[in-house]
């Protein structure tokens, strides 16, 4: 019996994002990274969303500093992140706060 190949790139499990495995920023969410970015006010930006291409570049606009904030989420999070969408984003523990949802982002 021949045997069958199973092509598996490693890349194959993160471009479905939700499968995501790989915990660095800007793929999966730690729960540690989420219960300390959450633990307090303290880090959190106010921000609005300029633009989310399809290469999970995410461009940010803030409110306070009034400076743009580029960050990276593995996974296209154009169709979750409207230009002019309300944001916040925890540069310490790469955070993104969208509505409900936490967002694992490097910057």
């Amino acid at each position: 019996m021949a045997r069958v190949p199973h092509p598996q790139r490693i890349t194959s499990v993160c471009e479905h994002g939700a499968m995501c495995a790989d915990d660095r920023p800007g793929h999966a969410l730690t729960l540690m990274r989420l219960r300390l970015a959450v633990a307090g006010r303290r880090g959190w930006i106010d921000a609005i969303v300029q633009r989310a291409d399809a290469d999970g570049t995410v461009e940010l606009r803030t409110f306070a500093r009034d400076e743009v904030i580029e960050v990276w989420h593995h996974a296209d999070l154009g169709g979750e992140l409207a230009p002019g969408a309300p944001v916040a984003l925890h540069e310490a523990f790469g955070v993104l706060a969208a509505g409900p949802r936490r967002i694992s982002v490097a910057h």
